[in-house]
C-alpha cells in the first residue's frame, strides 16, 4: 500500500497529560498527520492489542496507516497495517515473513553502515535516528545531524522519515535536507491543542517539500558544492586548466555523449504524451548537435585521438542503460536528467566566476553550458519527471532520488578522471 511519511505521528501515553490516546491521536488527524505508530514500551500484551484495536477503528474512516512499533505480534493480531522495527528488534527478513508483502515495515537506521545493509532489504522505509537527541527517547546513538541527514538520504534507496527531536523548531530545516517526511512525539500529543499541533507542523514540512526536483536538488546540494570548487572547474572559470587535460575530457565527453544521445531518444520515445516526447525529441537534438559541433571544433585545435573509455565513462553509460534498457522511463529520466541539468548550472556558476571571457580559451565551452536551447530545455525534462514521480509510490520517487544522486556522483568522477 501507498503511504505519506510527511507527518507520522508517534504516540507516548505518559506524554499525553492524561488525555485520552485516541481523542489526540484523531484530533491529529484531523489537524493533517499521515501516519501513525502506536509505541507502547510498558503495557502487557492484552492492553496494547485492545489500544491497536481501538485505534485501528479510530483511523479507518480516514485511511490514515495504523503501524505497530517492534510488537509483530500485536501487529498480527489485530492485522495492522505495518510495524516499524529497530536494529535489536526482530531480524527484517523474518518479520517480512510474517507479516506478508503487502504490509508497511519501517527500519531505524542508527549509522551509515546500518542504512548501507538497509538498501540491500526490500523495506518500506527507513527511519533516520535520531537526527537530534531527544529525551521521548534515550536509547539511541549518536545523533545524525542535520548535515548526517541529508547525507543518508541522499545514499537511501528507501524513503526516510527523521526520528528524534522533530518538532516546530527542526521540522523546515530537516525537510530541506531533503528528507521525506518527520515523525513527531511531544509536539502533538503533549499540545494543547494536537490538531492545531499537527495541522501547524504538516504546513512547515509542505513548504519545504516542494516537487520531485526540489528534493532531488535538496539532497545532492553538497555534491554541487564539491562541483563548484572541484580543480577543473575552477581552472576552466579563470582558464588556467591544462589543454592536455580538455583534450581528454573532450575525448571521453564525444564517446559518453553519443551514447547519451542515442538514450535520450530512446527516452523520448517512452514518453506517451505528445507535446512533451516532441519538446524533448527537439531539446536533445539541437541541444545535442550544437555539444558536439564546439567539441569537434576545440578537438581541432587542439587536437584529438581516437581513444577508448575511460573505466569511469563506461561505468556511466552502463549505468544509464540500465535504466533505459528497463523500460522503466521513472527511473530512466532521473538517472539521465543530472547530466543537462548539472551542466546548466555549473554553467551559470562558471559565467559568475569566469575571469577576462575574452581571453578565455574555455569561454565557449561554458557558453554552451547555459546557452538558450540548454536553459529552455531543461526545465521540460523537469517537469516531465516531477509528473511522474507525482504519479507514482513514494518508493518510485526515493528510487529515482537514489538514481539522480548516483548520477551526481559520476558527474563528478567523469571530471575528475580527466585531470
Amino acid at each position: 500500500m501507498d503511504f505519506d511519511l510527511s507527518l507520522y505521528l508517534v504516540t507516548d501515553r505518559p506524554l499525553s497529560r492524561g488525555r485520552d490516546m485516541h481523542w489526540i491521536v484523531e484530533e491529529a488527524v484531523r489537524g493533517g498527520c499521515t501516519m501513525v505508530q502506536l509505541r507502547e514500551k510498558d503495557c502487557d500484551t492484552a492492553t496494547f492489542v485492545a489500544l491497536a484495536q481501538q485505534l485501528k477503528e479510530t483511523l479507518r474512516p480516514y485511511g490514515i496507516p495504523l503501524i505497530i512499533n517492534d510488537r509483530l505480534d500485536v501487529a498480527l493480531a489485530v492485522d495492522a497495517d505495518g510495524v516499524h522495527i529497530g536494529q535489536s528488534d526482530m531480524p527484517y527478513p523474518i518479520a517480512r515473513k510474517l507479516l506478508g508483502p503487502d504490509k508497511i515495515i519501517g527500519l531505524s537506521v542508527e549509522n551509515m553502515d546500518d542504512l548501507k545493509a538497509a538498501n540491500q532489504l526490500d523495506v518500506d522505509y527507513i527511519g533516520i535516528s535520531p537526527i537530534f537527541g531527544t529525551a521521548t527517547k534515550t536509547d539511541t546513538a549518536a545523533p545524525f545531524g542535520l548535515d548526517g541527514a541529508q547525507i543518508a538520504t541522499a545514499q537511501s534507496v528507501h524513503p526516510a522519515v527523521g526520528i528524534g527531536g522533530m518538532n516546530h523548531r527542526t521540522a523546515a530545516d530537516v525537510i530541506s535536507r531533503g528528507v521525506d517526511g518527520i515523525a513527531v512525539v511531544s509536539d502533538i500529543v503533549s499540545a494543547d491543542s494536537p490538531r492545531q499541533s499537527s495541522a501547524e507542523l504538516l504546513q512547515l514540512v509542505r513548504d519545504k517539500q516542494g516537487s520531485w526536483c526540489d528534493n532531488a536538488w535538496q539532497v545532492i546540494t553538497p555534491l554541487f558544492e564539491q562541483i563548484k570548487h572541484h580543480p577543473f572547474i575552477m581552472q576552466m572559470a579563470d582558464g588556467t586548466l591544462p589543454q592536455d587535460t580538455f583534450k581528454r575530457y573532450l575525448e571521453q565527453d564525444a564517446i559518453y555523449l553519443a551514447n547519451y544521445t542515442k538514450e535520450m531518444n530512446m527516452l523520448a520515445s517512452m514518453v506517451e504524451e505528445v507535446e512533451a516526447r516532441e519538446q524533448i525529441r527537439i531539446f536533445v537534438e539541437d541541444a545535442m548537435k550544437a555539444e558536439k559541433a564546439l567539441n569537434e571544433a576545440l578537438s581541432m585545435e587542439i587536437g584529438h585521438d581516437n581513444v577508448q573509455p575511460m573505466p569511469l565513462t563506461t561505468e556511466y553509460m552502463n549505468f544509464t542503460s540500465l535504466y533505459i534498457e528497463s523500460g522503466n522511463l521513472p527511473m530512466a529520466i532521473a538517472a539521465l536528467l543530472p547530466c543537462i541539468w548539472i551542466y546548466n548550472e555549473v554553467g551559470k556558476y562558471l559565467k559568475s566566476i569566469e575571469k577576462d571571457p575574452a581571453n578565455n580559451f574555455y569561454h565557449e565551452w561554458i557558453n554552451c553550458y547555459t546557452s538558450p536551447v540548454m536553459d529552455e530545455g531543461v526545465p521540460v525534462v523537469q517537469r516531465l519527471a516531477n509528473k511522474l514521480a507525482s504519479e507514482g509510490s513514494i518508493q518510485l520517487r526515493a528510487a529515482m532520488r537514489h538514481a539522480f544522486v548516483r548520477s551526481t556522483e559520476m558527474e563528478i568522477l567523469f571530471w575528475q578522471q580527466c585531470l
